[in-house]
């Protein structure tokens, strides 16, 4: 099947439907490591609520089920993002499809990613970084870290323009 039959349209909006957010709640508990997983829909629910200027973009398919979400923030005087495709439907390029359209309207975007392989989903598979996949679609690796309990991440940034000094593609 080709790449285009999966979905129909990828929409873009400041606020999501109770639909569209119970929709992407779902991924993001199937998706991400357990220790960033909300465990109920009402801790998911403030958190998007306390967004500041999101803008959402969706992919969905043909009966308006999300396939994949981004959403930009602003957070520390700059814009960051947070990603989630559906595993029926990664590695059919809809992640880097959502990717080229921020690209096209924010000269720079952060993230925080986990670069290794350590932890596991909610149903106990590994939890694959993204890593690869960032740094095929032009982000670099910085030097800043966080941790938290038993979780931790690095920062990734993609920028139209050079990056500061001190960030750094360890790959």
């Amino acid at each position: 099947m080709h790449k285009q039959n999966y979905y129909t349209a990828l929409e873009i909006s400041d606020l999501l439907s109770p639909e569209e957010k119970y929709q992407i709640f779902q991924i993001w508990c199937s998706e991400y490591p357990r220790q960033s997983v909300f465990n109920t829909y009402k801790k998911f629910d403030d958190y998007i609520c306390a967004m500041v200027n999101p803008t959402h973009y969706l992919v969905k398919d043909t009966t308006k089920k999300v396939l994949g979400w981004l959403v930009t923030v602003d957070r520390d005087n700059s814009r960051w993002l947070v990603i989630l495709v559906h595993s029926d439907t990664q590695k059919l390029g809809l992640g880097s499809l959502l990717l080229n359209e921020v690209k096209y309207v924010e000269p720079s975007i952060s993230a925080w990613i986990t670069p290794h392989n350590n932890y596991f989903k909610a149903d106990g598979s590994i939890y694959r970084t993204p890593l690869p996949f960032y740094l095929k679609n032009g982000f670099q690796l910085t030097d800043e870290t966080f941790e938290k309990d038993d979780f931790s991440g690095t920062k990734i940034i993609w920028s139209s323009s050079p990056l500061h000094e001190n960030s750094s593609n360890r790959f």
